[in-house]
């Protein structure tokens, strides 16, 4: 199989799992496998909402060898949403595809240009994004995919009027949210995914249909 879809994913009641049959590049700023590096599983573990830790990165490791998956070979996330609330979809164009998972709390909105303001707690609440894109892309457009999938993700945030609790401004996303681009580095090349290619705006349709929709079962 050459290209990534639904067909690879796993949900259980613990976490969601997507085990490619390839190493594929990636760009993230998950918990675990943060950066640029080559990845063939991708987990995003449910929490319970009452979770602390200061070891979080060892628990989540934990439980990537317990179900005998490579800590090494593993981007790996953390949510309290229920993982029967996903939303996911395969966006597809005719010379490539963008396949997104979103799942997303907002329990812990926050409105990035006033948070300098509060003092916050760490609280369990994130928007999580995935994004497999099924081509050949540059790392230009892996860091360009990142910025388009964070605005699409705060007009979501806007259009379902989500407010960050301390500002009452609406929130621009959550103060633990995480995301991850990965691409095969097959097919048709594409050097970049700002609003002004087919990938971008691929990318900013999917990810905003998709935020909307996780918020509205959040």
């Amino acid at each position: 199989m050459n290209k990534i879809n639904e067909k690879l994913l796993t949900i259980s009641k613990t976490h969601i799992a997507l085990k490619a049959p390839f190493l594929l590049r990636t760009l993230s700023s998950a918990v675990l496998g943060a950066g640029i590096g080559y990845y063939d599983t991708f987990v995003n573990l449910h929490v319970d909402k009452n979770y602390r830790s200061l070891h979080f990165r060892d628990d989540l490791i934990m439980f990537i060898q317990k179900n005998n998956y490579n800590p090494d070979q593993t981007i790996g996330m953390m949510t309290d949403v229920e993982t029967k609330d996903l939303q996911l979809k395969l966006y597809a164009h005719k010379d490539f595809s963008v396949f997104i998972v979103v799942t997303a709390g907002t329990g812990n909105a926050v409105d990035s240009t006033n948070a300098y303001k509060y003092h916050r707690n760490q609280e369990i609440g994130t928007i999580n994004t995935w994004l497999f894109i099924n081509g050949n892309v540059t790392d230009e457009a892996l860091v360009q995919a990142i910025i388009t999938a964070t605005e699409a993700k705060t007009k979501a945030l806007y259009d379902e009027k989500i407010y960050d609790p301390l500002s009452k401004t609406i929130a621009t996303g959550t103060s633990t949210d995480s995301v991850v681009v990965a691409t095969t580095g097959r097919g048709t090349f594409l050097p970049y995914a700002g609003a002004a290619t087919s990938l971008g705006q691929l990318i900013g349709k999917g990810v905003y249909e998709l935020t909307k929709k996780a918020i509205g079962r959040s």
